[in-house]
C-alpha cells in the first residue's frame, strides 16, 4: 500500500479543491443514507481529505465524535487543516492502515463506519471487514460508496489513453476482484458476520466548470498513473485533443458527468465486544 499512501500524500493539497465532483456527492449521501444523526460516533475509513467526515462530524455535533483514518500523511495533514479551519472540535484525523485499526480504537467503539470511493484498494478486505465488525457496536451501521460503469459521453477519452499505451505496464488492481458489481459486497459483507445488507443506486448528472477543470481534476486522485507514463510531447498532445474533444459537451452548467452511484450497507448485529 506504499505507493498509494505515496500517491495520495502528493495530490492532497489539490485533491478538494480541484477533485472531481463526485467525491463531495457521494460523501454527503453516504452520511445521509446511514442515517447518521446527533450523538453517534462515526469512523470514516480512508478519509482522504475528507468528503464523508466534514459532513458527518456536522451532522453528529457536539455531543457527537467523527474519526478519520487514512494511510496518507498529506491527505491526513491537509484535512486536520479543514477541521480547525471549520471550528469542528468533535472530529479528529488518524494514521492507521484498514486492516489494523485495533492500534486505534477498542472494541464496540462507532456506531457507523462509513467508507467512500476506497474499498476497491483494500489488498485484503475480510479482514478489513473484520476489523470494522470489531468496532462497530452491535446494531451499528457500515456503509461504502463507489461509482459503477461510466458515462458513454467519455468513453472516447479510455480509448485515447489505450491509443497512446498509457495503460501498458500499469500494476494490475490491488483489490478484491468485481467488487463493483452488484452483489459482489454483499457477499463479502455477510460472509464477514454483517446482516441486512442493501444497495442503493443513483444516477446523477454532475458538472466541471470547464474543460480545463475536468483535465486538471484528473491528476489529484488514481486517474493521474496512466498520465504520468507519457512522455511531455506526448502528455501536451493528449491534452490539446481532450480538452477539444471535453469542450464539445459543454452546456449551460459547465461540462457534464452522469454518475451511477452505488451505496452499500449493512448491520453489525452480533459485534464481538471481547
Amino acid at each position: 500500500m506504499h505507493h498509494i499512501a505515496e500517491l495520495y500524500s502528493r495530490v492532497a493539497p489539490l485533491y478538494a479543491e480541484r477533485g472531481p465532483p463526485y467525491f463531495a456527492y457521494a460523501g454527503q449521501r453516504l452520511v445521509d443514507l446511514t442515517g447518521v444523526q446527533p450523538g453517534d460516533t462515526v469512523l470514516d475509513l480512508a478519509t482522504g481529505r475528507g468528503a464523508v467526515l466534514l459532513p458527518a462530524a456536522r451532522r453528529v455535533g457536539p455531543s457527537g465524535r467523527a474519526v478519520g483514518v487514512d494511510i496518507a500523511p498529506g491527505m491526513i495533514e491537509h484535512t486536520r487543516r479543514a477541521l480547525a479551519r471549520d471550528g469542528l472540535a468533535n472530529a479528529t484525523v488518524e494514521q492507521a492502515e484498514a486492516a489494523d485499526l485495533g492500534a486505534l480504537f477498542d472494541a464496540g467503539t462507532f456506531s457507523h463506519a462509513l467508507c467512500s470511493f476506497a474499498v476497491f484498494w483494500f489488498a485484503d478486505l475480510g479482514r478489513v471487514l473484520a476489523e470494522l465488525r470489531r468496532v462497530v457496536r452491535p446494531g451499528g451501521i457500515v456503509g461504502f460508496a463507489f461509482a459503477r460503469g461510466s458515462d458513454p459521453r467519455w468513453r472516447w477519452y479510455e480509448e485515447l489513453l489505450r491509443d497512446r499505451g498509457a495503460f501498458e505496464g500499469l500494476p494490475g488492481p490491488v483489490g478484491t476482484p468485481g467488487i463493483r458489481r452488484p452483489g459482489v459486497l454483499i457477499a463479502e459483507l455477510e460472509r464477514a458476520g454483517f446482516a441486512d445488507g442493501v444497495e442503493h443506486e443513483e444516477e446523477v448528472e454532475l458538472f466541471y466548470a470547464s474543460p480545463e477543470a475536468w483535465w486538471e481534476s484528473l491528476w489529484v486522485h488514481g486517474a493521474r498513473r496512466p498520465l504520468e507514463r507519457l512522455e511531455p510531447d506526448a502528455l501536451a498532445r493528449l491534452r490539446a485533443e481532450c480538452l477539444s474533444r471535453a469542450g464539445e459537451l459543454v452546456q449551460a452548467e459547465g461540462v457534464p458527468e452522469r454518475v451511477r452511484f452505488a451505496f452499500v450497507l449493512a448491520r453489525n448485529p452480533l459485534a464481538s465486544l471481547s
